[in-house]
């Protein structure tokens, strides 16, 4: 049975390497643990599931990003 990201949800950790924020898993979980990562304001774990819509703040360095997740996937794709 296939497994629909959508419904189901994703691992933050496991979204963040999919989404390219991350070279792996283990560097997001790092950020995640270490309050690098919040989900609409709050300090969130590794296996918190992110939904369409959920928006993410990501501190690396010096930068901040602020999104809102579109769309969950499960796959990590090409670097384009």
């Amino acid at each position: 049975m296939k497994q629909d990201p959508e419904t189901t949800g994703v691992r933050a950790d496991k979204w963040l390497w999919v989404a390219r924020f991350y070279k792996t898993r283990s560097l997001a979980m790092e950020a995640i643990n270490g309050g690098k990562v919040h989900l609409n304001g709050e300090r969130i774990k590794p296996a918190r599931k992110l939904a369409a819509g959920d928006r993410l703040t990501i501190q690396k360095g010096e930068y901040a990003f602020a999104i809102t997740i579109n769309a969950l996937s499960l796959q990590r794709g090409p670097a384009d």
